[in-house]
């Protein structure tokens, strides 16, 4: 396990694949980074994700990533 996985970590862990909301320690293995918020402490039911949502990753460049962090609130 580690001791700290950053917010918006996704990991796999048997037939599950998650994103963690939060910083918080975290055993699954690591597949990759959303750079978009999913869970803001301020408005806690404001959620871009429901359970059972169908989700698809796609691989970005660094510079993409960062372009998508700073202008997806």
């Amino acid at each position: 396990p580690r001791k700290q996985v950053p917010a918006g970590t996704i990991g796999i862990a048997a037939e599950q694949t998650g994103i963690y909301p939060l910083s918080s320690p975290g055993g699954w293995n690591l597949i990759g980074q959303t750079p978009i918020k999913i869970f803001d402490w301020h408005h806690p039911t404001d959620l871009r994700l429901r359970m059972g949502d169908s989700i698809k990753f796609i691989s970005v460049t660094k510079e993409e990533f960062d372009q998508l962090k700073e202008n997806v609130t």
